[in-house]
């Protein structure tokens, strides 16, 4: 009986981000207040990545994981993540594709 190879699915990258921020050190920020902005990216189809506007560094900072960014399916489980990281107070803000 032949076996069938399964191929792994991939998320899709356009561009990898170039400044990183850990989840621990964004709560740790989002304490501090020195989160100005919430931007939620979303950079393919129904994938989103939460970018942070940090007060006293330049330019958004991707939230990662162990090892890469951090990317959610659905918004749902994306706000379930901001609220249990305290981001409640936060101004978000939503770019999605054309």
């Amino acid at each position: 009986m032949a076996t069938t190879r399964r191929v792994r699915k991939t998320a899709p990258e356009l561009e990898l981000p170039g400044n990183e921020v850990s989840q621990v050190e964004f709560i740790g920020l989002l304490q501090k207040r020195a989160v100005h902005e919430l931007v939620i990216v979303e950079f393919a189809p129904n994938l989103y990545r939460i970018e942070a506007i940090i007060a006293w560094r330049t330019g958004r900072w991707t939230l990662t994981g162990w090892r890469a960014p951090r990317n959610f399916r659905s918004l749902e489980t994306l706000v379930r993540q901001l609220k249990t990281m305290g981001a409640t107070h936060t101004v978000t803000r939503l770019e999605l594709l054309p």
